[in-house]
This record gives structure tokens, sequence and C-alpha cells, in this order.
């Protein structure tokens, strides 16, 4: 892995080389680094606490992000207490909860403005949508 730090420098270079970039996370946020097992099973998520990764991933002003499978191995109190205060949208459209309503909103169409070559800027919807592995429900039946 290449750290915050240099992750940080990616992507400003990388927005700076395609400015009408758009920056999501693909799943398995809060599990899979030391810190994340540190706030989940030594320090916790109290109300209004910010989850470190969703603090740096608000900070890197992602665009949207969707589950994965490794966000249920804390448990779903944890999950939902540490996407609270995340900035940007969260989607998955294939995990529900006991009552049929989802966890989080399937999908989300993200509206940003656009410049192309001529300079002209144009309004683009973007649609977005995650899955996590449907063998999810045998890996994390704990939680």
């Amino acid at each position: 892995t290449v750290g915050l730090a240099k992750t940080a420098a990616l992507v400003a270079a990388a927005r700076a080389q395609a400015p009408n970039s758009l920056l999501f996370a693909n799943g398995d946020l809060i599990q899979g680094s030391p810190m994340g097992d540190y706030v989940a099973y030594q320090r916790g998520m109290k109300p209004g606490d910010v989850h470190p990764m969703v603090a740096a991933m608000n900070e890197l002003n992602y665009d949207c992000g969707t589950l994965g499978n490794h966000e249920f191995n804390y448990g779903l109190d944890f999950l939902a207490a540490s996407l609270q205060t995340a900035k940007f949208p969260v989607v998955c459209a294939n995990v529900v909860k006991t009552d049929g309503t989802p966890l989080v909103p399937p999908t989300r169409v993200i509206e940003r403005e656009m410049t192309d070559e001529s300079g002209a800027k144009h309004r683009v919807r973007v649609g977005v949508i995650g899955f996590v592995p449907p063998q999810i429900v045998q890996w994390d039946k704990g939680h």
C-alpha cells in the first residue's frame, strides 16, 4: 500500500491531469487496516465520531462510494455509525434490512459540471450503482 499521504497526492495529480474526473470508492472502506481494527475493537464509534477512513475520504472529496463485503465484518451498528458522517453518498443495490428496506440507497445520480475541450460547460449526470458479493450472507452471518 502507498499510504494516505501518497494516495492524496496521487488523487490530486489525477484531478489536475483530468479535471472532469470523479472519485469513487468501490467498497471495503472501513476494514482492512490496523486503524480500522483499532476503531472497531478498541475505541468504538460514539455518536458524532468520524471513522478515520471516512474522514480521509471526506477530505479527498469522494463523489460516491459503495459497500464491500468487509463493511459487514464489524456488524451493522458499527457500519451505520461509520457511515453517518460521510460527506459523500454510499450506495448498494443488493443489501436490505430484515424489514425489506435498503440498508443504504441502491443507486445515486450525481450531477456535475464538466468542461469540454472548447471550454464550454455542460451538466453531466452519472448513475452510480454498487453490489456486494451475495456470499456475505454466509461470510458475515453473525452480523
